[in-house]
């Protein structure tokens, strides 16, 4: 390289120094489909990151309500129900992780930012900090509402309709869950760097 790019950072304190150009630079010279996941696997330091983390999140929803929704065409009684209860514990613990609000990750940040874990634990608000398969039926039974499963077999306007809720409710529950999470790392991010959390 005739003139390579220089960048001064520290393991210890990748808040400073040159940190922030090292990760636009990649940023900009990685090809889309890396770039995303160079984006979800950086720290969760500045707001900044968070929300283009949250972005790239976004933009995917689409494609899991999708998902369920062709699960839901097939008329099989309860099979899109637990298909669904999969798809969004995979999703919501997904944005979790990539919020950094799992159990290893905040852990790990307490231990970098000197702040006991319960603080930063505290920080959150979502309710999603343990994502278990009874946390996920309750939400989508609450988002579910009166709709109810049939044991007979449904018609073809029966099926569209069941598409289309499968897709509409997934969206939404993602959305949502996103959402909050979002919002649970920016209020870690604040009690952890006071400095870079309102970025």
């Amino acid at each position: 390289m005739k003139s390579p790019k220089v960048f001064l950072i520290s393991s210890f304190n990748l808040n400073k120094y040159d940190f922030r150009q090292l990760q636009e630079t990649m940023e900009k010279e990685l090809p889309d489909h890396k770039k995303c996941i160079f984006l979800l696997a950086l720290p969760n330091i500045t707001q900044v990151i968070n929300e283009k983390k949250k972005s790239v999140l976004q933009a995917n929803i689409w494609k899991i309500a999708l998902l369920s929704a062709v699960v839901a065409a097939v008329p099989i009684p309860l099979l899109g129900f637990g298909v669904d209860v999969f798809i969004l514990m995979r999703e919501i613990y997904k944005y979790s992780k990539a919020f950094g609000l799992d159990e290893a990750s905040l852990r790990s940040l307490a231990e970098h930012v000197k702040v006991p874990v319960e603080e930063l634990k505290k920080a959150t608000k979502s309710g999603m900090d343990q994502i278990t398969k009874d946390m996920v039926i309750k939400l989508l039974k609450t988002a579910v509402g009166g709709f109810k499963v049939s044991d007979t077999p449904p018609s073809t306007i029966a099926c569209m309709v069941a598409v289309w809720n499968s897709f509409y409710i997934i969206y939404g529950m993602l959305k949502f869950c996103l959402d909050e999470l979002a919002e649970d790392a920016h209020r870690v991010l604040v009690r952890a760097f006071p400095s870079e959390g309102s970025e």
